[in-house]
């Protein structure tokens, strides 16, 4: 949950955010207008040096800090860009299988790969 103080300091998910940071935030967003959200989200994380305990960037609860900033107002978002639908590799050529044995007439490093 995100709340206002009357300083004009933002709380969210434990966070105080003061209002410097709230403008620093905006002139972020503003700066960078071509990033798609995650990658403003983690650029705003990079500035502010929100992370967790283990060093990553919060990037979710920055996603929906962002999102609340611009829903009162003071911010406006890039446009949700559609998931790309991910592209498996073509299939492979087909392998010719042998059937039956052939016997094999050679050293075994022959066999090795050069």
């Amino acid at each position: 949950m995100v709340v206002a103080t009357s300083e004009g300091e933002w709380v969210h998910c434990g966070r105080v955010f003061s209002a410097a940071e709230i403008a620093e935030v905006c002139g972020t967003v503003a700066w960078l207008p071509g990033l798609a959200r995650k990658e403003l989200a983690a650029t705003v994380c990079e500035h502010l040096g929100w992370t967790t305990l283990t060093g990553t960037a919060k990037i979710s609860a920055c996603l929906e800090f962002l999102e609340r900033l611009q829903a009162a107002g003071l911010l406006t978002l890039p446009a949700i860009r559609p998931s790309s639908a991910r592209r498996c590799a073509p299939p492979a050529a087909p392998v010719d299988t042998v059937t039956g044995e052939l016997p094999v007439h050679c050293a075994l490093s022959a066999l090795a790969p050069r």
